[in-house]
C-alpha cells in the first residue's frame, strides 16, 4: 500500500499524468468554459454569441385573423388572360413582424405553412392583392356581391410593405396577409390550425417562427389591434368568375403543355 502511493507520488514529481483520458478532457473543458466567462463570453457582441449560438434576427407575432373556410365573403380580385376573376381569401391575418437585430434587414420572401391532423406542415399561398383591383368584403353573403366593399389597403399590405424596402434595426412592421388553402381544406375552419411562417431575408438566411397569439395576460384590454379600413364605395362583383388562384395556375399550366 505504501509502496504505491509512493510510486504515485513520484511519477507526479517527474511530470507524469496518469488520470483517465476523460478526466483530461473534463479539465480542459473546464478551463476553457473559465476562459470564455472571464472574457465576457455571453455578452451581446461576444465571439460566443455570434457563432456559437445562432440568435433570431426576427420575431412574429398575430394580432388577429379572421375568416376560416373559402366561403366567408372575402374576395382578391386579380386580371387574368380570362378577364377579371374573383378568388376567395379563405383568412385574413394580422402580423406584426420585428427586426431583433443591431442592423438592417432586407425580407426577399416569406412561406406560410399550417399543420393538419396528420402533423404534416403544408403550404398555403399568399394571395397578392395587387393583381387586381383589390380585396372586397361581402361578410356572410348578405348582398350576394352586389355591394361588395373595396378594402383601403394603403400601408396595411403586409407583403408589399416588406418588399418596399429594408427594417431598421428593432423596427416593427404590421400588415394583413390575405390566405388560399390547398383545395382539400376550403370548406373547413382553419383559423384553429397552427400556422407557421419562414423568412427568407436577402443574404440566404432563413428563419421559422410558429405563428401565435400576442401573449397577453388573462382579462387583459388589448390596445393596438388590426383594422380594416374601406374605400368608401360600393361595387357589384356578383357577375364575376370565382376562382381559386391555384386552380388558375393549374389551368394555365395544362394550356401550355396543350401547345
Amino acid at each position: 500500500m505504501m509502496s504505491n502511493k509512493k510510486n504515485r507520488l513520484l511519477d507526479r514529481a517527474n511530470g507524469s499524468d496518469v488520470r483517465h483520458p476523460q478526466s483530461k478532457v473534463m479539465w480542459v473543458l473546464g478551463t476553457l468554459l473559465s476562459i470564455l466567462v472571464a472574457i465576457g463570453a455571453y455578452s451581446k457582441g461576444s465571439v460566443f454569441v455570434r457563432y456559437l449560438i445562432s440568435p433570431k434576427i426576427f420575431s412574429v407575432v398575430r394580432t388577429t385573423s379572421l375568416g376560416g373556410s373559402a366561403n366567408t365573403g372575402i374576395f382578391n380580385s386579380y386580371h387574368t388572360k380570362y378577364g377579371e376573376l374573383l378568388t376567395p381569401v379563405q383568412i385574413m391575418l394580422y402580423l406584426n413582424i420585428r427586426n431583433e437585430s443591431d442592423e438592417p434587414q432586407t425580407i426577399e420572401g416569406i412561406l406560410l405553412e399550417f399543420q393538419g391532423q396528420d402533423s404534416r406542415w403544408t403550404p398555403v399561398t399568399v394571395l397578392s392583392p395587387h393583381h387586381g383591383s383589390g380585396v372586397y368584403t361581402d361578410f356572410g353573403g348578405s348582398t350576394q356581391l352586389k355591394k361588395a366593399k373595396l378594402l383601403d389597403l394603403q400601408g396595411m399590405s403586409l407583403e408589399l410593405t416588406l418588399g418596399s424596402g429594408s427594417l431598421a434595426p428593432h423596427q416593427v412592421v404590421s400588415g394583413w396577409l390575405f390566405l388560399e388553402f390547398p383545395e382539400q381544406f376550403r370548406k373547413s375552419n382553419m383559423l384553429n390550425n397552427p400556422l407557421r411562417i419562414t423568412i427568407c431575408s436577402g443574404f440566404g438566411e432563413r428563419e421559422i417562427h410558429n405563428i401565435k397569439h400576442v401573449d397577453l395576460p388573462p382579462n387583459a384590454t388589448q390596445t393596438r389591434k388590426a383594422f380594416l379600413k374601406f374605400t368608401g364605395g360600393e361595387r357589384d362583383i356578383s357577375q364575376l368568375p370565382i376562382m381559386a388562384e391555384s386552380d388558375l395556375m393549374k389551368k394555365l399550366a395544362e394550356e401550355r403543355e396543350k401547345h
